[in-house]
């Protein structure tokens, strides 16, 4: 690709052409539509895939011989999760193409044999049908995000989750000591915040009487944290040196406290304070020693 302009293709001609691919290749049975354009809490936006699926009674024609795909577009980047070994996928015997075209669309497709759509049908609410001439689908439920809304803690998960935060912060603690980067880094970034994460995702169902989904990687939070609260957490990512991550433990520590603190009076669980309290306490001891 070069600097030329690229026409992008509206809304319509993508569902049009998938509809036209679909109906030029006999294997086809029925289509489906997937994820975030069924959703009607989604606004919708230039950057939302095409999650399709193609019901067929065989995929192995159409996986030995991909030239149909070439009906879609240009294909800028794509991947077939089902064919690599690096990074194995587990929906056998369905089979993905993920497809992203130069002029920005992107379609996740994926073939689903009419041997497991009953089980394609139960794992998704969010579904809508676009094609089903032999009805083979039956009644379909309106879309729905239900399934990934929020949810209540039970005390034992509260406290789980309270305990794996303050466990997995004195790896990040003996990686920083040690001056091993990744290390810190690598538990910081996906336990230690990931548990904050969670505790914020509590906190947003509570005041929303658990009746949204925050969406992928917790995408909505900044539709229902405060500026203040969005700018702390982002702030907690900045990993550029051991200093900083030091300094970032600390304060994800504290706020952490804080707000399971709260958490667990708002749900009327107990509280365990003094592993709080002491963590901290030996987070602060040994990077003091450490000179962080």
């Amino acid at each position: 690709m070069g600097n030329e302009t690229i026409t992008r293709r509206s809304e319509r001609e993508m569902y049009d052409l998938i509809l036209k691919v679909a109906d030029s290749l006999p294997e086809v049975l029925a289509v489906g539509l997937n994820g975030s354009r069924t959703n009607k809490n989604v606004p919708a936006d230039d950057f939302q895939d095409f999650d399709i699926v193609f019901v067929v009674g065989d995929t192995e024609k159409l996986i030995a011989d991909q030239s149909w795909l070439t009906a879609f577009g240009e294909i800028l980047a794509s991947q077939q999760p089902e064919a690599m070994e690096l990074f194995p996928a587990e929906l056998a015997p369905r089979y993905t193409f993920l497809m992203q075209f130069t002029d920005g669309w992107r379609i996740d497709l994926m073939l689903t044999p009419l041997s497991v759509v009953k089980t394609w049908l139960q794992e998704d609410r969010l579904l809508k049908v676009l094609s089903d001439p032999n009805h083979l689908l039956g009644e379909i439920p309106e879309a729905s995000d239900e399934q990934y809304w929020v949810t209540a803690p039970t005390e034992q998960m509260f406290h789980d989750c309270c305990t794996e935060f303050w466990w997995v912060a004195t790896y990040v603690v003996k990686g920083l000591a040690r001056d091993e980067y990744f290390y810190a880094v690598d538990h910081f970034s996906q336990n230690v915040l990931g548990e904050l994460r969670r505790l914020f995702r509590w906190q947003i169902g509570l005041l929303t009487d658990f009746s949204l989904s925050v969406g992928k990687n917790d995408k909505y939070f900044k539709n229902y944290l405060p500026k203040e609260t969005m700018d702390q957490l982002a702030a907690l990512h900045d990993f550029s040196s051991l200093q900083k991550i030091s300094d970032h433990l600390i304060a994800t520590e504290k706020l952490f406290l804080k707000v399971s603190r709260q958490l667990a009076v708002d749900f009327h669980f107990s509280f365990d304070e003094k592993t709080a309290q002491d963590v901290l306490s030996y987070t602060k001891t040994i990077l003091k020693k450490a000179d962080l």
